[in-house]
């Protein structure tokens, strides 16, 4: 699999981890309060059964905004709502469905948080082991690997501002305690060039953050080859808007529903959406043009790219 890999695009990745993790994860009471709330949610779904838990989020539905950018309040509301299906046949079953999954998530979560811990930048004594935790002779290998491989990479980096929205939503929440006195190894700074055309180089501190991730943890393998776009942890992966389907084919509407899960005030919208995805795409086309040239030594062997470059 090495001998065919070309390219490596990260996009929010921690690789330092996140002071989110540390703020979550560094006391036993936190972990052990967290554990018990998500025991408790899934003994309730459970108890309540498909049935039950559709009805109580149609309860819960006068609750939601139902402004045109749904968050995640809509996006819990639906997933109670679409473990049961009225219908029989095809939408039933795939409620169903989704009821076991919510189920397993819930105990996974409830039984092992050491996500947590792994993306801890200064985890307690004795924890294990996470490539967020790397440094020195660590890092060089790294590096010197994909070098030796020949695999480009780079890093994209998301960058939220702070929300001053009153009362707090749940981005200014997490943007906050993201923010909030990061651990030494995220005391950085980076200056980084944009993505995008229409923006200016970034200098980025380690308050800096997109709601889930400082921004300089997101830098990597250094500056030069990380790129900042404007947008919050959710944004880049299509959860900038609001959009509500309809039904199609027996699929619940609800599977294919778009949310703006953080409301975060970085002004991402689907223009910018499509301009990092293309962008994405051409940077792995940029690399098969290269090799279609000639041929590509890795350790003594002739590799040459696999495929047409016509589009």
């Amino acid at each position: 699999m090495i001998q065919q890999l070309r390219s490596v695009q990260f996009i929010s990745t921690p690789h330092r981890g996140t002071a989110l993790a540390h703020r979550l994860g560094n006391a036993v009471p936190k972990v052990l309060a967290s554990r018990l709330l998500l025991r408790l949610m899934f003994e309730g779904v459970r108890g309540l059964r498909s049935v039950g838990l559709a009805s109580l989020g149609r309860a819960l539905r006068p609750l939601s905004p139902r402004q045109n950018t749904a968050n995640w309040i809509d996006a819990i509301i639906d997933t109670m709502e679409g473990c049961h299906s009225q219908e029989q046949g095809l939408p039933r079953a795939l409620a169903r469905g989704a009821y076991f999954d919510l189920l397993r998530w819930l105990l996974h979560m409830a039984s092992d948080l050491t996500a947590i811990t792994d993306l801890d930048p200064e985890p307690s004594t004795g924890s294990p082991p996470s490539p967020a935790h790397a440094e020195g002779d660590e890092l060089e290998e790294e590096f010197s690997f994909i070098n030796e491989h020949g695999i480009r990479v780079r890093s994209i980096v998301t960058f939220a501002p702070a929300s001053g929205s009153w009362p707090p939503t749940l981005f200014r929440i997490l943007h906050t305690l993201t923010a909030f006195n990061p651990p030494r190894r995220l005391c950085l700074t980076h200056t980084i060039n944009p993505l995008l055309t229409d923006q200016e180089p970034l200098q980025l501190r380690g308050e800096d953050n997109d709601g889930f991730v400082n921004s300089v943890s997101q830098v990597w393998p250094d500056a030069a080859r990380s790129y900042w776009i404007m947008g919050d942890h959710a944004d880049v992966i299509g959860h900038f808007e609001a959009r509500r389907h309809r039904a199609q084919d027996g699929v619940p509407a609800a599977t294919c529903h778009q949310y703006d899960l953080l409301n975060s005030s970085a002004d991402f919208n689907l223009r910018r959406f499509i301009a990092l995805w293309k962008d994405v795409g051409r940077f792995t086309a940029a690399q098969q043009r290269r090799e279609a040239t000639g041929p590509r030594h890795r350790n003594g062997a002739s590799v040459h790219s696999i495929g047409s470059t016509r589009h």
